[in-house]
C-alpha cells in the first residue's frame, strides 16, 4: 500500500527513456535510495498525467495533489515561456529518490542534468525566479560544495538544493542533500552498487520511464505508516528481495509497471524460496468470491520444493532452533507429527483472502484455500490433527454438515501463520472444508457458510467480468501475486495502519472507492531473476456486494422494513415486503417472489397473521391510512376486504382474541379521536359503543386480561389512557397523563389482580422515564440517558426485570431501572432501534444506517454480535426461516434489493 501511495504521488512528475545520458543524473542519488524514478521526457509525460490521465483527475480532489498540481502547472508553464530555463533544463535526463530521513520520517531528492550552456550562479537565479522564495536565500559550504537553502512560495517545505558537475540537485531535507554531495565526490552513488547495475541492465529500451525499488529501504519507510503491532511482521524483519527495475507506461485510467527484480542467493531474501520453481496456473480463483477485497496467492509448483528453500531461508535468518521449538510445540499439542498432517498434503498453491468486510473487524472474513494432491486424505489428516488437540487438551469438538458439506472445527491455534508466514495469520482455529479438489480454512462458521453459498452459486473471481478485464495486464500463472481491490478496502487499510494513518484513510473512502485494484505479481525467471509486474487500475464503477445467502431486487426502491411470516403448510417463514410504489410482495425462503400485489399506500405498523377460518391456514392482516386488508397466502383478498375506512387511520390495526378461540376482533384509532371495531367478517361489531375523544388514538389498542375482567388499553396523541370493555365504554379512569411522550415503544403492564397494579412505562421528549401507573401515581426514574431518538422497557441482561434501552443521537444505552447503567455505546449515524430475543433467551438489540449501508446487532452487554455490521440499509427481521435450528436475518437496502444472511 505504501508503494503505492508513493508512486502516486510521484507519477505527476516523472518517468523516463533508456539513454546512457541518464547516468549523469543517477551519479547523485545516494545507494540507500528505497524508490528511485528516472526520465528524459518529464514535462510531456506530466502533461500526459495532468491531461488525460483519471487516476490524477481523482486525485487531485485531495488537498495534497491540489497543492501538487498547482505548483506543477506553475513550473510547466515556466518551463514553457522561460527561454533561460527552457535551455538550462528542458528534455534533460531526471532521477527522483525517495529517503529515509530518519527513525520516522522520509524525503525527496531530485537530480537533473543540465546543459552546459549556463553557469551557476545564472542557473540558481533561474531556480529562484522559479520557485519565488518568501525569505532570502542562504548559503553554506559542505564538502566543498555550495549547498543553498530556499523557502518556496508553492509550498511550505523548505528546499535545499546545489549545482556541481552538471547536475542540479534539490531536496526538502538538509541531511540528504549532503549525502548526496557525498554520494558525487566520493563516487559512492546507486550507480556504484552492484545488485542496483545488474537489474538497471534489464530496462527496456522503449520505456519512457522506470521505477526502481530498494526492497531493503523500502521497508524501513512504509513501516512508518504501519500499526505497531504489524511492524514485527516477517517483511519488516527479513529481505524481501534486492533491487528491482521497472518499465513504466501511463494509460487512461491505469499505470502499468514491469521489468525483473533480484534476489541472489546470498541474500537469504523472502523471494528466493521461489527460485527455480515453476509458476503454476492460479486455479485457486475458482474458490474465492467475486467480493473478495485482498489475497495473497503463492504458486509452488510442488510445495515440498518450496518448503526445502523457505525452511533454509528462515532458518538462516531466524535461527533453525527458533522455528523448529515452535514446531515441536505444536508436535507436543497434539502428540502427532503436526508438519506431516498440517502441511503435507499441500499441492501446486494456495491463498489466503479477505472478502470485502464492513468494518475494521474482520475476523470473520479471512479464509485461506489450498490444492491438495490427495484431497480426501487432506482433510483426513487435519480432522486427525485437530482431534489430537481437543483430546489432549480436552477442548469440544465442533461439526456440522451445511448443504452437504462436513465442516470441522480446527483448535490448532495459529499453525498456519507459524509455518507459512504471516500472509497466514488471519486463520486461528479455523474451521475446515473440502471442496472439491480444495480445503478451505476460514474463521467463522458462518463465514464458511456464507462462502460455500458463494461457490455453489459461482459468484467467484474466476466468474466476475470486473476480474476478468484485468487479465490482459496480468499472468495467469504466477510464484507469488498480491491483489487488493482498494474499492474494497478501505478497512482493511484502517486496520493495519497505524492511528494518524488510518484516520486518513478514513476520511477518503470514497476516494479508494474509485480505484478497481492494485496488483502486484512475481513468477520466477532464471538464475536470480524474477519477472515482476505492476498494475493500477481506476475504475469508478463500485458496487458494494453482499455476502448473503441469496439477494432479490423487487424493481424499486424500498424504505419499510421486512416482515417474517409463517407458511402453514411447511411451518418455514416467507418474507412479506412493500415497496415505495406500494405494492406488497410474498418471498420464499430461497427468495423467490411468489406474488405481488398493489395496495392503496403505506403500511402503518406490524404486519400480522389470523386464522378467520379455524382451520390451521393463516391470513395476512395489515393496514395503511384508507384502508384494512386481510389476504390469504396466494395474495387474494379474503370476501369483504379490503375494508374502507371512513376516516383516515391514526394507528395500526390491532387483533383482540378475548377467549383465544379465534373470533377475532380488529381495531384502529381514527382521525377526530375514534376507534373503529370490525368482525373477522370486516363487518363494524354490533354493540360497539365508543363515543369518541377530544384527541386522536395513536399506536394500536391492546388488550387487557385481569383475573376475569377484560380492558382494552388505548393511549391518545396528548398522552391520555383509556381503558375501556368489551363495548368501548369506560371500565376504569385515570386521571393523569403522559405528557411530551417521546417517540418509542410505550410499553403497558399488566396487573396481576387488579387493573390498578399495572401502568404504562414511557419516556418524554427530554429523556426522563417514567411509569404511569393506573392508579394515578407517576414513578420518576432517575435514569440519564439524553434525548432519546427511540426507546423499549425491556429486560435485558435476563433477570426477568424490565429494564430500559435509550437510542440518541451519539449513543445507545441500557439501564436497569433503578438506574444502573448495563452500557453505553458510541454510534454514529444509527437509527431504528430493535429489540430481539432469542428462544434461548438471549437478547440482542439491532440498529442500522442508510448513509453507511450498515446494519448492527449488540449482545446484551453492549458488545458487537459476531460477523456484524452486514450490509443493508433498513430495519430487519430474525427467524429461523427453514425450521432447522439457523438462524437467517432479513433487510433490504433503498434501491430495491432484500437480502437474507445467516447469522450464528
Amino acid at each position: 500500500f505504501g508503494l503505492v501511495i508513493g508512486a502516486m504521488y510521484w507519477f505527476y512528475t516523472s518517468f523516463d527513456q533508456s539513454d546512457p545520458k541518464r547516468a549523469d543524473a543517477l551519479r547523485a542519488i545516494p545507494a540507500g535510495a528505497a524508490l528511485i524514478f528516472e526520465t528524459n521526457d518529464a514535462a510531456d509525460i506530466w502533461r500526459d498525467l495532468s491531461q488525460t490521465n483519471m487516476i490524477w483527475e481523482e486525485l487531485r480532489a485531495t488537498d495534497l495533489y491540489f497543492r501538487l498540481d498547482q505548483a506543477a502547472h506553475a513550473i510547466d508553464s515556466a518551463m514553457r515561456n522561460e527561454d533561460a530555463l527552457r535551455s538550462y533544463m528542458a528534455n534533460k535526463p531526471v532521477a527522483i529518490s525517495v529517503h529515509t530521513a530518519g527513525a520516522r520520517s522520509f524525503s525527496y531528492l531530485l537530480s537533473m542534468q543540465l546543459s552546459g550552456d549556463g553557469s551557476a550562479s545564472e542557473i540558481k537565479e533561474t531556480i529562484a525566479a522559479l520557485f519565488r522564495p518568501r525569505q532570502p536565500i542562504t548559503t553554506k559550504t559542505y564538502d566543498g560544495v555550495e549547498l543553498i537553502t530556499l523557502k518556496p512560495t508553492y509550498f511550505d517545505e523548505t528546499i535545499y538544493f546545489f549545482i556541481h558537475e552538471g547536475l542540479l540537485v534539490l531536496s526538502f531535507s538538509t541531511l540528504i542533500a549532503e549525502e548526496s554531495i557525498r554520494a558525487l565526490q566520493q563516487e559512492t552513488s546507486v550507480l556504484s552498487t552492484k545488485s542496483f547495475s545488474a537489474v538497471r541492465k534489464t530496462r527496456g529500451s522503449d520505456a519512457r520511464g522506470q521505477l526502481y525499488v530498494n526492497y531493503e529501504q523500502l521497508k524501513n519507510i512504509l513501516s512508518q505508516y504501519g500499526a505497531k503491532s504489524n511492524r514485527n511482521h516477517t517483511f519488516f524483519q527479513q529481505n524481501y528481495a534486492g533491487w528491482s527495475a521497472l518499465d513504466v507506461s501511463l494509460k487512461a485510467n491505469a499505470v502499468i509497471m514491469n521489468g525483473f527484480v533480484q534476489s541472489p542467493d546470498s541474500a537469504n531474501a523472502w523471494l528466493g524460496a521461489f527460485q527455480g520453481l515453476i509458476a503454476p496456473k492460479m486455479d485457486v480463483l475458482r474458490y474465492m468470491p467475486s467480493n473478495t477485497a485482498y489475497f495473497a496467492f503463492f504458486g509452488y509448483g510442488v510445495f515440498t520444493d518450496f518448503r526445502k528453500k523457505q525452511m533454509r531461508i528462515r532458518e538462516q535468518v531466524k535461527g533453525k532452533f527458533a522455528l523448529e521449538e515452535i514446531r515441536k510445540g505444536y508436535d507436543k499439542r497434539c502428540n502427532c507429527n503436526s508438519e506431516a498432517l498440517g502441511l503435507g498434503w499441500i499441492g501446486t498453491q494456495s491463498a489466503a483472502f479477505i472478502t470485502e468486510p464492513a468494518s475494521e473487524e474482520y475476523a470473520q472474513n479471512q479464509f485461506a484455500v489450498f490444492s491438495a494432491t490427495n484431497p480426501s486424505k487432506a482433510l483426513s489428516d487435519l480432522i486427525e490433527f485437530g482431534a489430537n488437540v481437543e483430546k489432549a487438551e480436552n477442548l469440544k469438538q465442533e461439526s456440522e454438515s451445511y448443504r452437504d458439506i462436513e465442516i470441522k472445527k480446527l483448535n490448532i491455534g495459529k499453525f498456519y501463520s507459524d509455518m507459512l508466514g504471516e500472509a497466514f495469520a488471519g486463520i486461528e482455529n479455523p474451521y475446515v472444508i473440502r471442496y472439491d479438489d480444495v480445503i478451505i480454512l476460514g474463521n467463522s462458521l458462518n463465514g464458511l457458510r456464507t462462502l460455500i453459498n458463494a461457490l455453489i452459486a459461482e459468484r467467484t473471481l474466476a466468474k466476475d467480468k470486473a476480474f476478468a478485464s484485468l487479465e490482459n495486464q496480468i499472468s495467469g500463472t504466477s510464484n507469488f501475486l498480491v491483489y487488493s481491490s482498494l474499492a474494497r478496502s478501505p478497512f482493511i487499510y484502517q486496520h493495519i495502519l497505524d492511528e494518524k494513518h488510518a484516520a486518513g484513510i478514513a476520511g477518503q473512502a470514497v476516494l479508494l472507492r474509485s480505484f478497481q485494484a492494485f496488483v502486484y505479481q512475481v513468477s520466477y525467471y532464471k538464475n536470480d531473476l524474477y519477472y515482476n509486474n505492476v498494475y493500477f487500475r481506476h475504475n469508478p464503477d463500485y458496487k458494494q456486494e453482499t455476502s448473503s445467502l441469496w439477494e432479490v431486487p423487487l424493481g424499486t426502491s424500498v424504505s419499510k422494513r421486512p416482515y417474517l411470516l409463517t407458511n402453514h403448510y411447511t411451518k418455514a417463514l416467507e418474507i412479506f415486503m412493500q415497496d415505495d410504489s406500494n405494492h406488497v410482495y410474498l418471498l420464499s425462503n430461497t427468495g423467490k417472489i411468489l406474488w405481488d400485489m398493489p395496495v392503496d399506500g403505506p403500511i402503518i405498523g406490524d404486519v400480522q397473521q389470523v386464522d378467520v377460518y379455524r382451520n390451521s391456514k393463516l391470513q395476512i392482516l395489515f393496514s395503511t391510512s384508507k384502508s384494512i386488508y386481510l389476504l390469504d397466502r396466494n395474495g387474494n383478498a379474503v370476501e369483504s376486504y379490503p375494508v374502507r375506512l371512513p376516516s383516515l387511520a391514526s394507528g395500526e390495526v390491532s387483533v383482540v382474541d378475548y377467549d383465544k378461540n379465534r373470533d377475532y376482533r380488529f381495531f384502529i384509532g381514527v382521525e377526530g379521536g375514534g376507534i373503529l371495531a370490525y368482525d373477522i367478517k370486516g363487518k363494524p361489531v354490533d354493540g360497539w359503543q365508543f363515543k369518541g375523544f377530544p384527541a386522536d388514538i395513536t399506536g394500536k389498542v391492546e388488550h387487557i386480561r385481569v383475573r376475569s375482567r377484560d380492558y382494552l388499553f388505548a393511549l391518545s396523541k396528548a398522552g391520555d389512557v383509556l381503558l375501556l370493555d368489551r363495548q368501548g365504554k369506560p371500565r376504569h379512569e385515570v386521571r393523569n397523563r403522559a405528557v411530551g411522550m417521546a417517540s418509542g415503544n410505550a410499553q403497558v403492564h399488566q396487573g396481576v389482580n387488579s387493573i390498578e397494579e399495572g401502568g404504562l412505562y414511557y419516556m418524554d421528549s427530554l429523556g426522563v422515564a417514567y411509569r404511569l401507573g393506573f392508579d394515578d401515581k407517576l414513578v420518576k426514574y432517575g435514569i440519564e440517558a439524553g434525548k432519546p431518538l427511540s426507546y423499549n422497557f425491556k429486560d435485558i441482561n435476563g433477570d426477568g426485570e424490565r429494564g430500559l434501552i435509550v437510542l440518541t443521537a451519539k449513543h445507545i444505552s441500557a439501564f436497569e431501572l433503578n438506574g444502573k447503567r448495563i452500557f453505553k455505546n458510541e454510534i454514529e449515524g444509527l437509527s431504528n432501534l430493535q429489540y430481539f430475543r432469542f428462544p434461548d433467551g438471549k437478547v440482542c438489540l439491532g440498529l442500522s444506517s442508510e448513509t453507511s449501508s450498515q446494519i448492527m446487532l449488540f449482545n446484551s452487554d453492549g458488545s458487537t454480535y459476531k460477523g456484524f455490521p452486514l450490509y443493508g440499509s433498513l430495519p430487519f427481521a430474525i427467524g429461523d426461516m427453514n425450521r432447522d435450528g439457523y438462524f437467517n436475518l432479513i433487510t433490504a437496502n433503498r434501491e430495491g434489493f432484500v437480502y437474507a444472511y445467516a447469522i450464528e
